[in-house]
């Protein structure tokens, strides 16, 4: 065991860094100690200046890793199990020899921070689920094509992009969706046109568009200016480019939108589909629910992201904690301590009716809270939780309340809480983000589960909560085996019967849509939508 290895695991320390010329040797004689790949506490690994050419699978044992550095090494590819490492949240991967990156790379929703840069690479995978995004730099690379992944609503925290020394011919026109961009590096590549969309970027504030060949004699002459004059680039396209795609409400309409794309060079596998978990989605129909927003909680809480969810295996106890798990991880980790978002699930059954979005004088909401025996009003229950909240601060001797009561101070000074009620009998089921009801909460005995997500960040952020609570599903093994189609089961009795396992076929989880208006019934959100889901690791069928 090379010496290093050895006093981090007597020490157990949490970083090693593994450069240089010895090191380098040694990886020449004899490959990289596989001792590495056993030392699971560590949070901090870097491997650079080496000829280390192979990164073993065994990559994806080190699951506490957050900082991965693995620069200027002789890498050609990546392990697909990198995407085992979820708390990862700065990767360095720059001056190897990728060509590409893993599609797996999808996995890591912590990660703020990606360089890629100074290696072969032609093509990225799908970044939408990294949505804590903040810096990509894929400087100096062989892109031919601006990068259409990275361009989506997702990447709400996406601040800065180098994508310098490639050989780009285009910007895509869809940048226009990264709300929070402010610094761009295009400069050294092959684009000949800006579109009009740049401009709209509306937190802006740098863009490097030297050395490239761009037709308008006027804005090339711009860019070469030194030092860069980002406003005058900026004020010249928007006035003088013109718009050169689809707007997002035609994109998403758009014929074939939402389809699993094929991979480049060849047809997809379509025996590889039919070994693949499946996702069926269901329309909503005449008879289905349905959720009504009220202009009270636009300025509360706006966002609101629902769906129902059937065929679950919840009827064991151990199951129905690994679903309840689930949302507690997702809310401590993706949603921020619930400051990004909250989740709340529902038995369906136990709901009345359609269901109104709104919000109330916090005196005026009364519910039964999860696992209290009555029910209090809002303003109480808030009330408690702030003096709990209160005696745990002046407890730890702390300025400000503990990350587990941090969401309280969403509710500070606000007038009205949001809530969802029944709409036949008025019954309050949700009050986020604090609570749902002890009345409609899942058991043992639910058939149906209705998923609600609400935010105060986008309508985008509360799908990508949702998708990754279905593929926590998945792994944590609470979505039962799809019934075999020549056995259908007769009754829901024998469907939990015959699909009680956690193996003997692919599972199948069916979502259906749960459509969202507004008062007046104009819709403002149905998911899924055709452009939704659109997950590489799982099977899509829709209605």
């Amino acid at each position: 065991m090379w010496t290093e290895i050895q006093q981090v695991q007597e020490r157990q320390r949490h970083e090693l860094v593994l450069t240089g010329p010895e090191v380098a040797q040694r990886i020449d004689e004899n490959g990289l100690d596989e001792h590495v790949y056993d030392l699971a506490d560590l949070n901090f690994l870097e491997i650079s200046r080496t000829s280390l050419a192979l990164l073993d699978s065994k990559i994806g044992n080190l699951r506490n890793l957050s900082r991965l550095v693995l620069h200027n090494n002789k890498l050609k590819e990546l392990p697909e199990t990198v995407g085992k490492l979820t708390k990862l949240k700065f990767l360095d991967i720059s001056q190897n020899e990728l060509s590409s990156l893993p599609n797996i790379l999808a996995n890591l929703a912590d990660l703020q921070s990606l360089n890629a840069s100074v290696n072969n690479i032609a093509s990225i995978s799908d970044l939408s689920h990294c949505v804590r995004l903040t810096n990509v730099d894929l400087s100096h690379n062989k892109l031919e094509n601006f990068p259409e992944d990275l361009c989506n609503g997702y990447l709400v925290n996406l601040i800065d992009i180098k994508l310098n020394n490639n050989l780009l011919a285009n910007i895509s026109p869809e940048i226009v969706l990264l709300s929070a961009l402010k610094q761009i590096d295009l400069s050294s590549n092959k684009i000949t046109e800006i579109p009009k969309e740049l401009s709209e970027c509306q937190k802006l504030k740098e863009v490097l568009l030297a050395d490239n060949p761009i037709k308008d004699s006027r804005l090339k002459k711009l860019t070469a200016q030194k030092p860069p004059k980002s406003k005058a680039i900026l004020d010249y396209v928007r006035e003088h480019c013109a718009y050169l795609g689809r707007t997002v409400t035609e994109e998403s309409g758009k014929k074939g939108a939402g389809k699993p794309k094929k991979k480049k060079g060849g047809k997809s596998n379509d025996a590889d589909e039919r070994a693949k978990d499946e996702i069926q989605v269901i329309a909503a129909g005449e008879d289905s629910k349905r959720i009504v927003v009220k202009p009270s909680v636009i300025s509360i809480r706006p966002y609101i992201v629902c769906c129902i969810l059937r065929n679950l295996q919840l009827d064991e106890p151990a199951k129905l904690q690994k679903f309840i798990s689930i949302q507690t991880d997702l809310h401590d980790e993706l949603c921020e301590k619930r400051m990004a978002a909250t989740i709340a699930t529902h038995d369906l059954d136990s709901i009345n009716g359609d269901i109104v979005y709104e919000a109330r004088i916090p005196s005026n909401i009364t519910l039964q809270p999860l696992k209290k025996n009555g029910q209090m009003t809002a303003q109480k229950l808030v009330g408690q939780l702030e003096d709990e909240a209160e005696a745990l601060r002046k407890e730890k001797k702390r300025n400000t309340f503990s990350g587990i009561h941090k969401y309280l101070t969403l509710l500070q000074d606000k007038p009205l809480y949001a809530c969802l009620t029944a709409k036949t009998d008025g019954t309050v089921i949700s009050f986020p983000p604090i609570t749902n009801s002890e009345k409609t909460k899942v058991t043992v005995d639910t058939k149906s589960v209705l998923l609600e997500v609400t935010s105060t960040k986008s309508m985008a952020f509360c799908k990508i909560v949702i998708e990754k609570l279905l593929l926590e599903c998945f792994a944590a093994s609470v979505v039962r085996v799809a019934a075999k189609k020549e056995e259908q089961p007769d009754t829901d009795e024998d469907a939990a019967g015959d699909q009680a396992g956690d193996s003997g076929g692919k599972r199948l989880l069916v979502v259906e849509q749960v459509k969202i208006f507004d008062e007046s019934g104009e819709l403002r959100v149905v998911y899924p939508s055709r452009v939704d889901l659109n997950l590489d690791q799982l099977n899509i069928v829709r209605d």
